[in-house]
Parts: structure tokens; sequence; C-alpha cells
């Protein structure tokens, strides 16, 4: 008897299950975007850089709890996208609004970041029909290179981690262009544009 694929290309492994723990702390990262983006409308606070690093510590918290529990979800992959979005976005404004020195020296790398970040989701919207949730080990790399860049540029330190942060993140972007274009159907977190081209279900 022939197997009929089904229609839905989510990674089999993943549960079609909503309220989980994992997903209420993706929430929780959310809404402590909205306060980080209040803190520095209002010219931030001592404890501005401490706030950020909690909330991207619930970033990785998610995952690991979603892989303890067996808890990976199809909607959490999705709210972890999104709140990285919401994050990634706000630590702009923030800086923006209490760095703009940095913003103003490091424009065109800003700039690039921004623009690989939108072609990666170009690619796979038109080729897969569906936003990246890949969560590659190189774009959690950038990521943890971006809270240690974005402590010290808001806590009065170095600009240079931030930069080496952004370098890393546009080298993450590309490798996601280059996983749309490879991976044979739509699926969440690849590790790397080595399993790209492979398919776990078929």
């Amino acid at each position: 008897m022939s197997m009929v694929r089904p229609t839905n290309p989510v990674d089999a492994s993943f549960s079609e299950a909503r309220w989980t723990l994992p997903n209420a702390l993706t929430i929780t990262r959310i809404f402590g975007t909205v306060v980080l983006l209040a803190l520095a409308a209002r010219g931030g606070a001592w404890y501005f850089p401490w706030l950020l690093v909690a909330i991207v510590a619930t970033d990785g918290l998610d995952g690991l709890l979603a892989k303890l529990l067996n808890q990976r979800t199809t909607l959490g992959a999705r709210l972890d996208s999104t709140a990285d979005v919401l994050l990634a976005a706000a630590l702009v404004a923030c800086a923006g609004w209490l760095r703009p020195d940095f913003v103003a020296a490091q424009r065109p790398l800003l700039s690039v970041t921004l623009a690989t970040y939108l072609f990666a989701g170009f690619v796979c919207l038109v080729r897969l029909r569906r936003w990246p949730s890949y969560h590659t080990w190189l774009a959690k790399t950038g990521w943890a290179l971006v809270t240690i860049g974005a402590f010290f540029l808001f806590s009065g330190g170095p600009d240079w981690p931030c930069v080496v942060a952004l370098a890393v993140v546009v080298i993450g972007n590309v490798e996601a262009i280059a996983i749309s274009f490879v991976l044979p159907r739509w699926r969440a977190n690849v590790r790397g544009i080595w399993e790209g081209a492979t398919d776990p279900d078929a």
C-alpha cells in the first residue's frame, strides 16, 4: 500500500499542541521586548542591559524545555521566529534611541544585515511558501554574540563586539538563503546547510 505524504509540510516530530510551557516562555519574551522598547523610549535604565540578557535567555530555555519535555510544536517554532524578529527590530530601535552614534557609524553594516535577512525571508516565501524557522547553529551563535554585543553597547562598553555579532548574523542570513534553495520542503529547526538537502520524513 502506498503512503501518502501529509499535505502540511511540517517536520513529523512536531506536535500541533498550542498551550505548552516552552510556548509560554516565548510569549513572555515577546512581552519583555515591549518592555525593552518602553524603557529605551524613556531613556533607558541601569538595568536595561540585564533585562535584555534575561529576555534572550528565555530563547535558549524554551528550546531546551521543548526538547526535554517533548513539546516541540509547529506553533512554537513560528512563535520563536516571530519573537526573534520583534527582538531584533526592537534592538535596532533601542540603539537608535540610546546609541545613535553607533547606528550612524555602522549604518552600512546594519543595512546589509537587514537586507540579507529580508532576502532570506523572501526566498523562503517564494520557494517554500513559508517564512524560515531554521534556527541553525550559526543563527544561534549569531544571537548569542548579539546579546553579548548589545550588553556592551548599552552598558557603556566597546562597540566592536556588536560589530562582530552583526557580521556573524549576515553570514547566518546567507546560509538561510542557501538552505531555502536546497531544502526539499519547508521544515523548522535545520541545524545547518549540510542537512538542508535531506528530508527526515521521506
